[in-house]
């Protein structure tokens, strides 16, 4: 995050991951709903889903998954994929209106630095003076 998310870097690593999630109408990490263990994972929910707080959203073997929150499904895992223990299976948007397609602020500032690397030396030379 920041103004250099996206920038193309060429003699440098990338910064190390720091903090967490976004917050989203002030909620980060309270939005997703983690697998408590490995396991196929069931659901009949469709990503942009309204739904309440509490609500079974899916199931871990036989273990049942519920929405942390209200709000619209953002994320959610394809239902008979295998997950892992602790692996995000359920992200809700508690925001109205909720943004669930298309591209956030971080893959479309990492998308535009693939462009950027993508051109030849002297385009980018050009676009940053």
């Amino acid at each position: 995050w920041g103004s250099r998310m996206g920038e193309v870097l060429q003699d440098q690593p990338a910064a190390p991951r720091s903090g967490g999630p976004r917050a989203l109408a002030g909620v980060t990490r309270a939005r997703f709903a983690v697998s408590p263990g490995a396991g196929i994972w069931r659901t009949t929910f469709q990503l942009g889903d309204k739904i309440d707080a509490g609500v079974p959203v899916g199931m871990v073997e036989d273990v049942e998954i519920r929405s942390p929150l209200a709000g619209h499904l953002r994320g959610l895992t394809r239902d008979g994929a295998q997950v892992k223990a602790g692996a995000r299976v359920v992200e809700v948007d508690p925001r109205s209106p909720p943004q669930i397609f298309g591209l956030g602020e971080r893959p479309l500032a990492i998308a535009a630095g693939v462009m950027r690397a993508l051109q030849p030396e002297s385009a980018r030379a050009g676009a940053s003076s």
